[in-house]
């Protein structure tokens, strides 16, 4: 089995699961994280899409690292007819100590971790 690659990558603030099998995207970040003042606590998500996944169960391992956060979850992922599987992650409550790198690694199986998506948590100024 060739190993999954990601080959789409979202960070929002939600996904929800909506009829037919899509996905809502919501609050989708345009390049960097940008908050108001530190130490910041906001909601965010993931979407990803990943191609040359064999069908069956899968073992998912998800890490998200970013300054004073650190969260590794584990899953289990069944994939139907093969090819291209979608990745909506849950919401989660994001609280960071300082500006920084946000990293999100994805493993599959006993497969290699990979970077799925990379950003940086800024301070500047928020639209409200």
């Amino acid at each position: 089995m060739p190993e999954p690659k990601i080959v789409a990558a979202i960070l929002c603030e939600m996904t929800r699961p909506e009829l037919n099998n899509k996905v809502s995207i919501i609050g989708a970040y345009s390049g960097d994280v940008v908050v108001q003042s530190f130490p910041a606590t906001f909601p965010l998500s993931s979407y990803f899409e990943v191609s040359e996944v064999d069908a069956g169960a899968h073992q998912l391992n998800i890490k998200m690292e970013a300054p004073g956060f650190r969260s590794e979850v584990s899953a289990e992922l069944e994939v139907f007819g093969g090819g291209i599987a979608a990745l909506p992650m849950p919401m989660m409550m994001l609280a960071v100590s300082e500006p920084g790198d946000l990293t999100i690694q994805i493993k599959f199986d006993d497969g290699e971790w990979h970077t799925a998506l990379a950003r940086k948590i800024l301070q500047g100024p928020v639209v409200q």
